[in-house]
């Protein structure tokens, strides 16, 4: 199993970092800024749909999600992308960082998605704020070194 992390690991560092060597940035920046724009032109296409319906005030409120939505797609980003500073935040006695790592990611991308375009967008929200709480709670128990001021 570790053996196949790895390499799952390994081909995600590559295939991550190939887009962005054209354009001179690093791969970490170039895939925050592509979630970030593509959950906005997503969610942008969705409230424009809704404003229509709106009057006066509520018109801004859509807004709202979306800008709620975008830090969620970047964090979901930055999993893939920075994965071994963000596993070594995970405390030694969770087993495979990595899978957990990836696993946050791919739930942030997809709740950040649901959220921008209301797909399930209550559930997607609550299983974000308990997946903060959670980590706030593991990181406070555990004593880590990132709990430390």
């Amino acid at each position: 199993m570790q053996i196949l992390l790895g390499c799952l690991q390994q081909v995600c560092v590559v295939v991550l970092a190939l887009p962005a060597a054209p354009f001179g940035i690093p791969a970490t920046a170039f895939w925050i800024y592509v979630s970030a724009s593509l959950l906005f032109i997503v969610g942008f296409i969705k409230i424009l749909k809704e404003l229509p319906q709106e009057h006066g005030i509520d018109k801004v409120m859509p807004f709202g999600r979306l800008f709620f939505a975008i830090p969620l797609a970047v964090f979901g980003s930055e999993h893939f992308t920075v994965t071994a500073g963000i596993a070594a935040l995970v405390p030694r006695w969770i087993p495979a960082h990595t899978f957990w790592v990836y696993l946050v990611g791919a739930a942030f991308l997809f709740a950040a998605l649901g959220i921008a375009v209301l797909v399930q967008a209550r559930l997607a929200a609550a299983l974000v704020g308990m997946t903060m709480l959670i980590f706030v709670l593991v990181l406070l128990g555990s004593g880590s070194e990132t709990t430390r001021l």
